[in-house]
Formats: C-alpha cells, structure tokens, sequence
C-alpha cells in the first residue's frame, strides 16, 4: 500500500527553476490581455458602424456632413486607438507596476508538476494547485498560462521549458478549458489556402 502521506519528488523532466524577468512579466500580462475572437469582432462591428455611419454621410447635404464624419471616423479610430494604447503603453506599464510592487515576482521559483496539479514554491511561499483548480489556460510562443480566476494566473515562462516539457504540461492540463485569443496565424494554419 503506498504512502499518501508525502508526495513523491518530482522527476527532473518534470520540473523547472527560473527567476522571473521584467519581458516574463510583460509577455504574461499581454498574452493576459490579449483580445478573443468576441472580442475582435465587436472592434469590427463598431467600426462597420463607422464605415456605415461614413457612407450615410454623403446622402447629407454638404453643408450637414461634418458631424456625421466626424462621428463615424471616431467610431472606426477608438477600437483602433484602444487596441495600440492597450499593447503599447497600458499593458507595459501595469507590468512594471507589478513587477515592482510583488516582491514575490523577483525571487527564484521553482516549479513542479504531475497528474494531481501545479506545485510552485519561492523562499517564502508554497502553492499547490490541483488541475480541476483552473479555470481555464492559454499560451503562446512565450508563455503559458493557468487560470485560478479570471483575474489569477500563474505563468511559466518557455524559455524555461524544453519543448517536451511544454508538451507534457499540455497533456496534464488537457481537461482545463483552452481559452481561446484571436490568432491570425491559428486561422491561416486552419485555412491552408490562406497565406501567411
């Protein structure tokens, strides 16, 4: 009968050490806020409203068009203007922000994993996560992401990971719901008529 009363060490494949960086924090934190496909296209339909709103100007008298272009011009440029702000300067920031403010995003992690869950400790803390215990994951070409709410995740940074450790990761959290983001390329890989 095994002993359930201390947990088996994790194997060296199955673990990882690292110290999180400013561009980890950042790269998180856009992946974090990067826009769903729902989202994309309400940016698309406010700004068809623009276009719309842009083509019905021209049945005004001239003399009349001014706030109506000026209106659909606004409608076509916040979407736009709010995405760039978001990527460029919001998200950058707010990294920072945490990254100073956290103590605990500046010291060595290290951090394991099995079948029951995600097992993270640092000098001073010790986080074990069963997989049932996100709500959701997501990743790209820099991170992944595990989901404890909407607004609590942990990452992992991959240059941290080996690609068969990345791999194994993705079989362990199979059951946790992908959330999806908008991907042009998934799209393009999807469509193989459609080129890149």
């Amino acid at each position: 009968m095994r002993d359930t009363g201390t947990a088996p060490a994790a194997s060296v494949a199955d673990q990882i050490a690292f110290t999180p960086t400013l561009a980890d924090v950042i790269a998180a934190n856009r992946l974090f806020y990067r826009p769903t496909r729902g989202r994309l296209i309400l940016y698309g339909f406010v700004m068809v409203l623009g276009v719309l709103n842009l083509l019905m100007s021209l049945l005004l008298p001239v003399g009349e068009r001014s706030p109506q272009i000026a209106g659909g011009l606004a409608l076509i440029a916040i979407p736009i203007g709010w995405r760039v702000a978001l990527s460029i300067w919001i998200v950058p920031y707010q990294a920072r922000r945490y990254y100073q403010q956290a103590a605990i995003l500046r010291q060595p992690f290290t951090v394991s994993w099995d079948e029951a869950g995600l097992d993270s400790r640092t000098p001073r803390s010790t986080s074990t996560t069963p997989w049932d215990g996100y709500i959701g994951r997501r990743e790209d070409s820099l991170t992944m992401l595990f989901f404890q709410t909407d607004a609590l995740y942990q990452f992992l940074p991959k240059h941290a990971l080996t690609a068969a450790q990345v791999a194994r990761l993705r079989d362990l959290a199979a059951a946790v719901p992908e959330r999806r983001y908008a991907s042009f390329r998934r799209l393009a890989v999807r469509r193989p008529g459609w080129r890149r």
